[in-house]
């Protein structure tokens, strides 16, 4: 079994910052700081802001 999730996220590099919405399935089991590091990851990635660090992180589940 599953549940969703609807997330927000900012990351920080000290040159450069971006912050990012999305919804991410995950395991029933999953609680918010679980599924922070996959979410991290990529949107550290996407937004292209190397070496940052999560400055904010929220996650709400929606089912």
């Amino acid at each position: 079994m599953s549940s969703t999730w609807k997330w927000e996220i900012t990351v920080d590099n000290g040159r450069r910052s971006g912050t990012a919405r999305g919804e991410t399935i995950a395991a029933a089991s999953a609680t918010a700081e679980s599924i922070l590091p996959g979410i991290a990851n990529d949107v550290t990635q996407r937004l292209r802001v190397t070496g940052g660090r999560v400055t904010r992180f929220k996650a709400q589940r929606t089912s």
